[in-house]
C-alpha cells in the first residue's frame, strides 16, 4: 500500500476480497485497517474506512497515558507499535496473556 486511499485487494489463498487503508501521522505509517468482505462491498465502504483509521489514530495521539488505565493491552500494542520490545518478547508477553495473536 503506497497510498492513502483504501485499496481492495485479494489473495489466492482466501477466498474473500479485503479492503485495506494506511494509518498515518505525518510521514509515518503507523498501522493499517483491513476489513474483509464476508458480505458484498457498498460504495460508500473506503470512505467508512476512512473515518476508521483517523479515528484510530486520534484514540492513539490523544488518548496517552489515560489509555493505559482504560484499553486492555495498551502497554503490549504501545510496544508492537513503536518497536520496543523483541519479536521473542513479545511472543512471551502474549502468551503469558493468553491473547490470540500473530505477529
Amino acid at each position: 500500500m503506497n497510498d492513502d486511499k483504501p485499496v481492495f485487494g485479494s489473495f489466492d489463498f482466501f477466498p474473500q476480497r479485503f479492503l485495506g487503508c494506511r494509518i498515518r501521522d505525518k510521514d509515518s505509517v503507523i498501522g493499517f485497517v483491513i476489513m474483509v468482505e464476508n458480505n458484498p462491498a457498498q460504495d460508500d465502504d473506503p470512505e467508512l474506512l476512512v473515518i476508521l483509521c483517523k479515528s484510530v489514530l486520534f484514540e492513539m495521539l490523544y488518548r496517552g497515558r489515560t489509555a493505559m488505565q482504560r484499553i486492555p493491552y495498551f502497554g503490549l500494542f504501545k510496544d508492537i507499535i513503536e518497536l520496543n520490545a523483541t519479536k521473542k518478547e513479545l511472543k512471551e508477553r502474549i502468551s503469558s496473556l493468553r491473547v490470540a495473536m500473530i505477529l
